[in-house]
């Protein structure tokens, strides 16, 4: 994989962790390219007086050198810094912090942007002299520096403290204790402790290595000792959290396939809401993620075809450096579904808890699930008519454009007045973002992580309870685009016949892996997934016409040239529709009825 490739990757991740938005492709890409920079450190110098309190950082004289001078140009720099491309107005470091056993202060900072206020945690602390010189866990703490420091005659820098051992140690000591901390102003830090930390904390022994996570993306994060795994939430809202709330409910319900939740840190401001700041979670011993994984096992299916078509092998194929036991993708996606499928009964199974108890699906509910798919149709329809001269598959764009175009008013009619055959359909609490990125693999199992939601919806609008099937299109288009970034990029290398071939080859690898995903989501899950009546839709046809649809809105906006991908998903799944099977026929119906003309001529 070159260098473009990597920076694709890694922009493709970032979109999957904002929630796939439009039109910020470019500062996805130039957060990308930032992963292997460090930021020098300020020249200018915060002074301290003569006292050995942390609290001096934010005198007024100090506060205001931070505020003005230091952090619009340090916020711009971090990747957690989700708003690089807008115009920062005014920063303001906020007089509640808690002091983490003179180690460092827990701060947060207000972010003024476009007439709206955002909140970030930016711990805050001071490496003076040498402190951890020639010590491999103290180099992030010299990257993420902000400025230098001095007191008297002694010289240090500022920096972010969770990237400080002491910091970190401290603050796990501290979730230990359970103890509430006074951060002045009316403000209490809460540390809630779950049942499971005083084992883990046993096994982390006394001074435990400390690894944090070079990805950072929305979040940072710190692996303790390989069993547990402090995790910082860079952006505040107020509110319940969902991540803690659905691994607390997870962790107490003894669903064994993710990650336990051993603490929380919380922070009260009395009437102005509560913030969630930290999360302390087991750590779950991996082979990498499922994406990765995936993208590496098409990549290898389709150099085989490439290399030697119609064999069975190749021994010089490039494996995966992921070290995950399985034969091929099919029997990972075949995991992946029983474990989604056993966290949905999970999740579906407390019917005491309100913020949990499934409720039935309403009319009114599935009425609105059809009018989002139908505006997202419309705005998916509008953006393929224009660009249609930029797609890479010039005839498979003008064909499935004048389709689409054709048969508009069917299709969105065909919505409109479709009859679902689920039987019996709920809304319930689900994962919320789920896709590849977010499974761990080890060995020959599957790990769910990441309980955040959709980062770009607003938190109390990320615990609303939705139907289960939402998760299983999302893994399902996740699947469509691993197979298409295997092959993806690579025209320039192969001639079109060994193109064709290794699409193909990877299409039908695709569609073995969705096959034993529904089957094992279905062998676990309390919903039925089966097939639909002959008059009937399922639906997770309606979701995943949605998804593939918001998918064609972004590529248009962002990657023009991947506009196939979305549009060969959205053309599939409308075909199934029975109503739509005599106006729409799949790509590989397309193709094989074009080859059959081609062989008669």
């Amino acid at each position: 994989m070159d260098d473009t490739e990597r920076l694709q990757l890694a922009a493709y991740y970032l979109w999957e962790q904002e929630g796939r938005p439009t039109g910020r492709a470019h500062a996805h890409w130039e957060r990308a390219r930032q992963n292997t920079d460090e930021p020098s450190t300020t020249a200018l110098t915060v002074t301290l007086s003569g006292s050995n309190n942390l609290s001096d950082l934010l005198s007024p004289e100090n506060a205001a050198v931070i505020e003005t001078t230091i952090l619009p140009a340090y916020l711009k720099s971090r990747r957690w810094f989700a708003a690089k491309d807008h115009e920062i107005g005014q920063v303001r470091l906020l007089p509640s912090a808690a002091s983490i056993d003179g180690a460092g202060l827990l701060t947060q900072i207000r972010v003024e942007m476009d007439g709206t206020n955002h909140y970030y945690a930016l711990p805050l602390g001071i490496l003076w002299g040498d402190e951890g010189s020639g010590d491999a866990q103290y180099d992030l703490a010299r990257k993420m520096s902000l400025a230098k420091v001095s007191r008297g005659d002694r010289a240090g820098i500022l920096t972010d403290a969770f990237f400080m051992p002491r910091f970190v140690i401290g603050l796990l000591e501290r979730i230990g204790a359970g103890h509430s901390v006074d951060c002045g102003n009316g403000a209490v830090l809460q540390l809630l402790v779950e049942d499971g930390f005083k084992d883990a904390r046993a096994q982390l022994g006394g001074a435990p290595a400390l690894r944090w996570l070079s990805a950072e993306q929305s979040n940072s994060s710190v692996i303790i000792g390989g069993r547990a795994v402090l995790k910082l939430l860079r952006r505040l809202e107020d509110g319940t959290h969902p991540e803690p709330e659905m691994c607390r409910f997870l962790t107490r319900s003894g669903y064994a396939h993710s990650s336990p939740l051993l603490g929380e840190v919380v922070q009260s401001n009395g009437p102005h809401g509560q913030q969630t700041l930290a999360i302390l979670q087991g750590f779950v011993p991996n082979d990498g993620d499922a994406w990765t994984w995936a993208v590496a096992q098409f990549a290898n299916e389709a150099k085989m075809v490439q290399s030697h078509p119609g064999s069975e092998s190749i021994d010089d194929a490039q494996p995966s450096r992921n070290r995950a036991r399985f034969e091929d993708v099919a029997t990972m996606a075949g995991c992946v579904g029983l474990r989604l499928g056993e966290l949905h009964a999970v999740l579906s199974g407390d019917l005491s808890n309100p913020a949990f108890a499934p409720e039935p699906a309403t009319s009114a509910d599935i009425e609105s699930w059809k009018s989002a798919t139908i505006s997202q149709l419309k705005k998916a329809f509008d953006a393929i008519a224009e660009k249609r001269d930029e797609a890479v598959d010039r005839e498979f764009a003008e064909t499935s454009r004048s389709t689409l175009k054709a048969h508009q008013n069917e299709i969105l009619a065909a919505i409109e007045s479709a009859c679902f055959s689920d039987r019996n359909p709920v809304k319930a609490r689900i994962h919320g973002d789920f896709h590849l990125g977010q499974v761990l693999l080890a060995g020959d199992d599957a790990y769910i992580i990441d309980f955040e939601g959709e980062p770009i919806r607003e938190i109390s609008q990320r615990r609303d309870k939705a139907s289960p099937l939402r998760d299983v299109a999302g893994l399902l288009r996740s699947l469509a685009y691993a197979a298409a970034f295997s092959t993806k990029g690579r025209s320039e290398e192969r001639v079109p016949s060994e193109k064709r071939s290794a699409a193909q080859s990877c299409e039908t690898v695709r569609r073995d892996a969705e096959e034993c995903f529904l089957k094992g989501y279905a062998a676990s899950a309390p919903s039925n997934v089966g097939p639909s009546g002959p008059d009937s839709v399922r639906l997770l046809d309606l979701f995943l016409v949605e998804k593939a649809a918001y998918e064609i809105c972004y590529e248009a906006a962002n990657r023009p040239d991947w506009l196939e991908v979305p549009t060969r998903g959205l053309v599939m799944t409308l075909a199934a529709i029975p109503s739509l099977r005599h106006v729409l026929q799949t790509p590989d119906e397309a193709g094989a009825k074009k080859g059959a003309t081609r062989a008669q001529e």
